[in-house]
């Protein structure tokens, strides 16, 4: 009760003072134990944490972006460095922006002229997503609404989709990084469904200014479109050279590059669904078959739903790469300049051993 009176006195006033800010370390250090098994008392003590200036200095570059014209009248080429990153000049510090039950605590110091010094803002930020900082902004979501909020407290929507925003569970594909991205500091670019039609849109951040692009795609085939293309690796394994495909991120301003469901691994799961006698034989050619009826359970619901994602999913993806050669992604590239898209389908890579799982 005494640490949760705490919070809720440094909620209530927000930003503490100096004085503020001595009463409440004087308060905890009149206590010899503290049961740190109750997670309050922990809190308390993060927040209070995040007072400290000396010992945690974040290093953000001073920036004055260009117009959005000015910005698009050449080509980008970005880079690791191009991603919206925060960092810190000690190793020890691991979390530029924490939410809690209690608020977000930001910390960050500019240096010389504009100086701002650390504090932490405590504001009902339950149940938001954190995305990315670039040291002033926290760009988040909660709900339909995509939202960044400054070092000061203010909040802005920068776009409100039709539906709650939701994002790919990461044990599923891949992590939600694949469908925000922050470039440069000044370019975000996101997805959406609207009327079944899937939309890129690229926000030019300094100006909020939105160009969206309509992607040509079946429902299917944006299943779980994300951001980036894979690319092919190799490694040693047993004395032999394997290969695996890579997620890497955007490369230029002139294009934006994401991956897709393949329409040809989708033709090839409808060929099979039209044609089960076939599908029957490529099941016993390429998989262990324990009982027929299981198979043709997890047939049927493979070929119901081939973009799904569970071990009936796995088998058929497994048979439709052995047999045809179809890897399930594909990698995509829009042209903003000219609104052309180019596909380019991946090879899979299947290991000598058989089927994995």
């Amino acid at each position: 009760m005494f640490a949760e009176n705490i919070l809720n006195y440094m909620y209530k006033k927000e930003k503490l003072d100096n004085k503020q800010l001595e009463l409440v370390y004087s308060l905890f250090n009149g206590i010899k134990d503290f049961n740190w098994e109750i997670n309050l008392v922990k809190e308390v003590f993060n927040a209070l944490e995040t007072y400290s200036n000396e010992k945690k200095i974040w290093l953000t570059e001073e920036r004055n972006p260009v117009s959005y014209e000015e910005y698009f009248s050449k080509e980008h080429i970005y880079t690791e460095d191009s991603k919206m990153i925060l960092k810190s000049d000690e190793d020890t510090v691991n979390n530029e922006v924490v939410f809690d039950n209690y608020g977000m605590a930001i910390n960050l110091v500019y240096e010389d002229g504009s100086s701002k010094r650390q504090y932490v803002l405590f504001k009902d930020y339950t149940n938001y997503t954190y995305l990315a900082s670039d040291g002033y902004w926290v760009y988040c979501f909660y709900g339909k609404d995509l939202l960044r909020i400054s070092i000061e407290g203010e909040k802005e929507t920068l776009y409100t989709f039709a539906q709650d925003i939701k994002l790919h569970d990461n044990t599923i594909h891949l992590p939600y990084e694949s469908e925000f991205v922050f470039l440069d500091y000044d370019i975000l670019l996101f997805k959406e469904i609207i009327n079944d039609s899937a939309y890129i849109h690229r926000m030019y951040l300094p100006e909020k200014k939105i160009d969206s692009f309509k992607l040509n795609l079946s429902g299917d085939e944006y299943a779980w479109l994300g951001f980036g293309n894979f690319e092919v690796y190799s490694y040693e394994y047993a004395g032999e050279i394997r290969y695996y495909n890579e997620l890497k991120g955007q490369k230029s301003s002139n294009h934006i590059l994401f991956y897709a469901v393949n329409p040809e691994y989708l033709n090839k799961a409808k060929m099979l669904k039209e044609n089960l006698d076939l599908c029957y034989k490529l099941y016993r050619k390429y998989l262990f078959v324990d009982s027929e009826e299981e198979m043709k359970s997890e047939m049927a619901e493979a070929l119901e739903n081939p973009v799904a994602y569970n071990d009936a999913i796995k088998k058929l993806k497994w048979i439709i790469a052995s047999e045809y050669g179809v890897e399930e992604k594909a990698n995509y590239d829009l042209n903003v300049l000219t609104g052309q898209t180019k596909i380019r389908h991946l090879n899979p890579f299947l290991p000598p051993e058989g089927f994995p799982f």
